[in-house]
């Protein structure tokens, strides 16, 4: 993926080592250490305070990533962003698909006690537990858990959800569809483990101090405050597998990039983010990297306004912009152009290929043709010569979203004679508010899948979708959606693939949204650095592997 956005991307493999016992776990601890007897830590920033410690709760990237290194389910994602078993040894599937059963390796929580397939439950249980109102409940329904949606809702008792342990060491979890994409979402933290005795324990105090979390990953809270701007992980004795090289990882929250970039010209910071005028400066020097996210900037037209209905209008205009010219000198971070409505990383074909390998693409930049669609347009609305059509264009208040605005309009308007546009600058909850309301005319999003499959993007674009915020309705694209997430059959799994790219190309076609990007990360990773891992999905920066040369002289 980023080779094909001419980016540099690090990626060193993951490997999940046979079980150790605790002495041989601590002996190897002291033995990674400096023959000087130092830690070797690992200095990172965050642009914003973690959240929350529970990895049910969890839906922010920095609580995410500080919960990757301290937690693991029964799978972890690896550099290709395939799934690999963690705390699952191996698995048995049904013929049907539907019935999951896990065989647990031994690990261990930081108290030294076993994680027991009934902790998987509860853990399960609490991400469906509407009294905690955890947000991404909804993804429980979306892995196809059986009574996934009517648990978070409360229609019926936790008990019911699709999950149960055969005994401590054996796991069963049941689906109401098959789902190819399942064991990707068991990397997630949603369905991580949690132990019931610890959590009753800490009751409203669980995960909001560094003791009150319990962790069975590779490392654990040494100390934090949900209000603390600085805190550390230390090594987890009790964990069951390799790691890297790495005794302490030292957290402070910087949210400026340009302090960021001086503390880490300074030697006070490993990784540094940047910024897209800070990547333009930076880009050439060996230690600059970039990878892609599962996110996609988009303008979406609202067809409830006059003309936006019209399909040749919103052709031109999607066709009226350079959306290359976009990436390169508006974001400036190796964001890609977007030619389509799913980005890269966002799952992997019965073949084994990413989405977006087949080449396709949609909506490409062509004035002339723009024009064309556009007198087209003009004839079939009866707009007369002379009259101007103005529409608005909603955006967030941060910089990146008005640069890309600005963009915009001045490319249709030089495109587009007889159009203009106007942009209104918002806060981005308001610009949520509005959206979700219809009360609005273009407006600009930035969306993220939550999971790595096509229909994380291609189900916003359904009639009933909360985020079709433009009212674009097709029963033959929402019959496709509908087969490609709940009606399709084990063993069809090459027919689904090919219906979604189907569903994409009309949702193109139709110009039902303008892509222009997909975003990228831009940093600066210090000379030595080896092992961290960024992913388009789920938990975006993985540090857990990392080992550290230390500097000479």
């Amino acid at each position: 993926m980023a080779e094909r956005a001419g980016m540099k991307k690090i990626a060193i493999g993951k490997g999940i080592a046979a079980f150790m016992c605790l002495l041989c776990l601590l002996s190897c601890g002291k033995q990674e250490r400096q023959d000087n007897g130092q830690s070797r830590i690992l200095n990172l920033s965050l642009d914003t305070e973690v959240s929350t410690l529970d990895a049910q709760a969890a839906v922010d990237s920095a609580s995410l990533e500080v919960i990757g290194s301290m937690m693991e389910g029964l799978y972890f994602m690896d550099q290709d962003d395939r799934p690999v078993p963690a705390i699952a040894e191996r698995e048995e599937v049904s013929e049907d698909g539907l019935v999951y059963r896990f065989y647990l390796r031994d690990s261990f929580w930081s108290d030294g006690s076993p994680v027991t397939a009934e902790d998987f439950v509860y853990g399960f249980q609490r991400a469906a537990d509407p009294s905690l109102a955890n947000e991404n409940a909804f993804l429980l329904e979306t892995a196809g858990i059986l009574n996934g949606k009517k648990a978070a809702e409360g229609q019926v008792p936790l008990s019911s959800l699709g999950i149960r342990a055969v005994d401590e060491k054996v796991l069963e979890i049941i689906l109401e569809r098959p789902v190819p994409y399942f064991c990707s979402m068991l990397a997630f933290p949603l369905f991580f483990p949690a132990k019931k005795e610890f959590v009753e324990q800490w009751d409203s105090g669980y995960a909001r101090t560094g003791d009150a979390i319990l962790c069975n990953g590779p490392y654990m809270m040494d100390s934090y405050s949900p209000s603390g701007l600085s805190f550390t992980l230390k090594r987890n004795p009790f964990y069951r597998g390799k790691t890297g090289k790495i005794d302490e990882i030292h957290y402070q929250v910087i949210r400026d990039s340009q302090q960021a970039l001086l503390a880490y010209q300074k030697g006070e910071l490993d990784v540094a983010p940047l910024s897209g005028g800070q990547a333009e400066l930076l880009k050439e020097q060996e230690e600059f990297h970039s990878f892609l996210l599962g996110s996609l900037w988009y303008i979406s037209p609202n067809q409830r306004v006059r003309g936006l209905e019209n399909k040749n209008l919103r052709k031109a205009l999607a066709i009226s912009f350079n959306r290359e010219a976009a990436a390169e000198y508006i974001m400036k971070d190796g964001s890609f152009p977007a030619g389509f409505a799913v980005p890269w990383g966002m799952g992997r074909g019965p073949d084994g290929r990413d989405f977006r390998e087949d080449g396709r693409t949609y909506l490409a930049y062509d004035r002339e043709q723009a024009a064309e669609y556009w007198e087209q347009a003009k004839m079939e609305m009866g707009i007369g010569e002379g009259e101007i059509l103005s529409y608005t264009l909603l955006v967030e208040d941060t910089q990146a979203a008005f640069l890309l605005a600005q963009y915009f309009q001045n490319q249709i308007q030089e495109s587009l004679p007889g159009i203009q546009i106007q942009v209104e600058q918002v806060p981005k909850k308001v610009r949520l508010a509005r959206m979700r309301e219809g009360d609005y005319e273009l407006g600009l999003v930035r969306w993220g899948g939550d999971y790595g499959d096509p229909t994380a993007f291609l189900q916003m674009w359904t009639t009933d979708s909360p985020y079709n915020y433009g009212s674009w309705s097709e029963e033959t694209y929402d019959a496709m959606l509908s087969y490609g997430i709940k009606g399709f059959q084990k063993g069809e799994e090459e027919e689904r693939w090919e219906v979604l790219k189907q569903a994409e190309a009309m949702v193109m076609e139709e110009a039902v949204i303008f892509p222009i990007c997909q975003k990228a990360n831009a940093f600066m990773v210090r000379k030595g650095l080896s092992g961290m891992e960024f992913h388009p999905v789920g938990i975006n920066r993985v540090f857990w592997m990392v080992e550290k040369e230390e500097e000479k002289g």
